[in-house]
């Protein structure tokens, strides 16, 4: 079996940035040999009972999560929660339903860091590539403060933080991540090496007429050799 699993990973309950059904994901999942695979659509759950559901039938290991929208004081950014457990599941159902009944902001689902640390137990965070709030602060030139923000979130959730990484082929992609090794190797936080799935296959992009789609297939996995000499935390995710 493939010990290789996708964490960042948008299904068609994505509705504006995803094209992936549980069906074609449980069969494309099994094709490449993979053990496990998780799904992190925005801010919603809805298709959770259904990839818990199918990937189990096909016996694949499903993994909870979403990604999300920070809001601190004069920025935001995406990060990624994964549920370790059924704590972890139940907190992020409450950041969930708090991002979208009192986190509204032009047609945004946002949470605050408030809320995040009262419901922090269970779940694992990693930070959301290049569109998180410590890239931000890494591409302003402002490494101090993203080294600070990557602190101070560790500070929040211990051995369950990661710093996240993607190598695809963006614009400023190369510079964040170097400062992010960086970070990781001063303060002691793991990487976790991630692409940004949103349909299966390659050609499944013309299909598509949806701004700003990201051009990243699941069977992209390739990670060049300084990362792997990392050792990438992805083994320690899969004991979810």
């Amino acid at each position: 079996m493939n010990k290789f699993c996708h964490l960042s990973l948008h299904s068609e309950y994505s509705i504006n940035d995803g094209l992936i059904s549980m069906a074609d994901l449980a069969q494309k999942t099994s094709d490449l040999g993979y053990e496990s695979v998780a799904i992190t659509d925005n801010s919603n759950l809805f298709g959770f009972v259904n990839f818990y559901q199918t990937m189990r039938e096909n016996g694949i290991k499903p993994i909870c999560g979403s990604e999300m929208t920070l809001e601190g004081e004069n920025s935001k950014g995406q990060l990624t929660l994964l549920a370790k457990d059924l704590e972890g599941y139940k907190n992020l159902m409450k950041l969930i339903s708090h991002a979208n009944t009192h986190g509204k902001r032009n047609k945004e689902c946002l949470i605050n860091i408030e809320i995040l640390k009262e419901n922090k137990d269970g779940l694992i965070m990693f930070t959301g590539g290049l569109e998180s709030q410590i890239a931000n602060s890494v591409l302003a030139d402002k490494f101090d403060l993203a080294e600070k923000q990557a602190r101070f979130l560790k500070d929040i959730f211990q051995e369950n933080f990661f710093l996240e990484i993607t190598r695809v082929g963006f614009e400023n992609e190369e510079k964040c991540n170097n400062s992010l090794i960086e970070i990781s190797k001063s303060s002691d936080i793991p990487l976790i090496a991630s692409n940004r799935v949103r349909f299966l296959n390659q050609n499944d992009f013309e299909n598509l007429t949806l701004k700003d789609l990201w051009k990243i297939p699941l069977q992209k996995q390739e990670l060049n050799s300084d990362l792997e000499k990392l050792k990438i935390s992805l083994i320690m995710l899969l004991r979810i």
